[in-house]
């Protein structure tokens, strides 16, 4: 949350506004993303876990410079046409969104594990649109099916993409899994909070494709992954025709020191006139 607020009264409605976050983010807190038995059969497990959480964002300060690009001032709120200044209060969800996930798993040997998940992501704010506003979108963030084996896993469906990744899950477990962070824009609000995301932070995205990552070793782990190929519509390249591939390689010490080294590169046809 930012806010800038001055005087008696104003100080006090910052104070208040301030404690409902930390209300919010104590309501949230990871107890809150357990995953509960739903059914077994089979040697299959049925699991339900989730989240749901919501913030107060007040915005107030200048107005978007002149000579900002179009499409930065397009996200941030119109100045007041007296004051030529910002304030805007909106209701959003935070950086980890509303979150509804099935998960089915199933040991098939003691050497091999089956999981399938599926995750429903929401956001908590209307679009600001006439009438009623647009409703928030649901998303289908998680659809993937993974097998785990001696020689390490096979992921194929839809989950996080690998460039960008690391960055953001330490975003996740250290700040923002449980809060607001950077709110992204004042007007728009296409899915949750930023946290650190364009703040030094590369969000990668969830995308379809495949995943092999190697076993463990010392706590070293090698990925890599093919996904659907991007399309650059700025730069003319709209047709690709071969997958977008991405690798990483992580060093994990006791979860204590992460190191991630990271690539990703996309083959595209001749661009179009």
């Amino acid at each position: 949350m930012q806010s800038t607020f001055r005087g008696g009264r104003r100080v006090k409605i910052k104070y208040l506004v301030s404690a409902v976050c930390l209300l919010a983010t104590a309501l949230v807190h990871r107890e809150a993303s357990a995953e509960f038995s739903l059914a077994k059969k089979d040697g299959w497990e049925l699991t339900l876990d989730g989240r749901i959480n919501a913030f107060i964002s007040v915005a107030q300060g200048d107005k978007t410079p002149e000579g900002v690009a179009e499409w930065t001032a397009g996200l941030f709120e119109p100045p007041d046409p007296n004051s030529q200044k910002i304030l805007v209060t909106r209701l959003r969800s935070g950086f980890v969104q509303n979150v509804l996930g099935f998960q089915m798993t199933k040991q098939v040997t003691p050497d091999y594990k089956l999981t399938g998940r599926f995750a429903l992501w929401a956001g908590a704010s209307n679009e600001r649109k006439p009438l009623l506003g647009s409703q928030p979108t649901v998303e289908a963030r998680e659809v993937f099916i993974r097998l785990e084996a001696p020689w390490g896993a096979i992921e194929a469906g839809r989950d996080l993409g690998l460039f960008g990744r690391g960055g953001i899950l330490m975003d996740g477990e250290i700040v923002h899994a449980n809060g607001l962070g950077s709110p992204c824009s004042t007007r728009q609000i296409l899915g949750g909070a930023c946290g650190f995301a364009g703040h030094g932070a590369l969000f990668p995205g969830f995308n379809a494709g495949a995943m092999y990552s190697t076993p463990k070793f010392v706590g070293i782990q090698a990925t890599v992954g093919l996904f659907d190929p991007s399309v650059n519509s700025e730069k003319a390249y709209e047709i690709t025709p071969y997958p977008r591939i991405e690798a990483q390689l992580a060093y994990n010490f006791e979860n204590h020191v992460k190191v991630l080294l990271r690539a990703c590169g996309n083959a595209s046809s001749t661009a179009l006139p």
